[in-house]
């Protein structure tokens, strides 16, 4: 109701009318949208190269629909190209390299094989002689046992040499064979890491770009931008399915329960309400912003209806549902006073006013309910509040 004028000098008095309605009490709480499924997409870290940073070559927007297996992020390549090219060249230049080792050992023990045959023939031969060196005169018989040991050191010489030969022979082409397969394992990271530079959408959803540190200052991701492998710098999401964490104060932890539904606004977008449940109250309390004094708790909400506008990491204020009555009797708070626990309101009696006991029942940050003690369109004193 308008007040009446008042002449100058004297006080305005202010009044309202007692009269029924629809009653919510709400409490609000602000928090950060997030997505219940999401995938971060990161930097991949490439094999073999420890540090270096990537350069974004190709980039989808931010809130771009995507589907399972779109191209989300594509880096330059050219140099995994490169390292790719260099890698198979070294790796095929060493597969000839042992092929050729093994040919030429191959045909070195051959021929050391047949000298090792060819000596064995001739201690047999000399062998042979000393059967008959009773009939020989003794020159000939020294002759004939110095052919046969000249030729048991010579077979003996070239049974060793032979082992030694194989030693030496197997580890030079062992030798071989560790390049050629370090550098086929070379060949293949670096075809995985240029496989890596293209990263494809893990799920239906859509693109969120993160916020990276450029040129002195947090900005979106963009073309050209460069990152370092494992960073994290977009996330497809699953927009039909999104909630909200809010922090709640531990006086006003107690007016919470599962179940409690609740309007979710967005401050980017003013005109967004949409409905919510409340899923989940945190169980250990942190630190308030304010005071170290002040637990706050964190509370979850689920919002129960889509919005391509609805995006992670946006903030929003959340009204949680407290009371509900309909056709209630309501009164302004400030019309309500209380005098040693008893409730009261001035009610309008002819030119002046009168003193009425009321209980009371729920209140919100503008009308409180009165359960009894007067009725619909009593006219009530405003500003006793106390």
């Amino acid at each position: 109701p308008q007040a009446p004028t008042a002449a100058a000098g004297t006080a305005v008095l202010r009044t309202a009318t007692a009269a029924r309605g629809n009653f919510v009490s709400v409490l609000r709480l602000s928090g950060t949208t997030k997505a219940v499924a999401s995938f971060p997409i990161v930097a991949p870290r490439l094999a073999g190269q420890p540090g270096g940073s990537l350069t974004i070559v190709h980039l989808l927007s931010n809130g771009v629909h995507v589907k399972r297996g779109d191209l989300l992020v594509e880096f330059d390549r050219q140099n995994e190209i490169k390292n790719y090219l260099d890698n198979r060249a070294k790796y095929m230049d060493l597969v000839n390299q042992v092929a050729k080792q093994q040919t030429t050992e191959s045909t070195a023990r051959a021929k050391d094989e047949t000298d090792i045959q060819t000596a064995h023939d001739q201690v047999k031969t000399a062998q042979l002689e000393m059967q008959k060196l009773e009939l020989l005169s003794r020159i000939d018989q020294e002759i004939t046992r110095q052919k046969l040991d000249e030729a048991q050191a010579s077979l003996k010489e070239l049974q060793e040499t032979f082992k030694q030969k194989r030693a030496q022979a197997a580890a030079e082409l062992r030798d071989l064979e560790l390049q050629r397969d370090q550098a086929q394992r070379d060949m293949l990271h670096s075809q995985q890491n240029e496989e890596r530079m293209a990263i494809r959408s893990p799920i239906d959803g859509v693109v969120v770009l993160h916020s990276i540190w450029k040129s002195g200052r947090f900005a979106a991701v963009e073309e050209g931008d460069q990152v370092r492998p494992g960073m994290g710098f977009m996330e497809v999401v699953n927009p039909s399915e999104m909630e909200v964490t809010a922090r709640v104060g531990q006086m006003d932890l107690a007016r919470l329960q599962d179940g409690q539904q609740a309007e979710v606004r967005l401050h980017a977008y003013p005109g967004l309400v949409l409905p919510a449940t409340l899923e989940a109250l945190g169980p250990i309390a942190a630190k308030g912003q304010f005071s170290d004094k002040v637990r706050e708790f964190t509370v979850l909400f689920s919002v129960q209806k889509s919005d391509p506008r609805f995006m992670p990491d946006l903030s929003a204020a959340v009204d949680v549902e407290l009371a509900r009555q309909k056709d209630a009797l309501l009164v302004p708070n400030d019309c309500v006073s209380s005098e040693k626990g008893q409730a009261f309101v001035l009610v309008k009696a002819g030119s002046g006013f009168r003193k009425q006991e009321v209980k009371v029942g729920p209140k919100n940050n503008l009308m409180t309910v009165i359960e009894s003690g007067m009725k619909a369109g009593d006219v009530v004193k405003r500003g006793i509040q106390g």
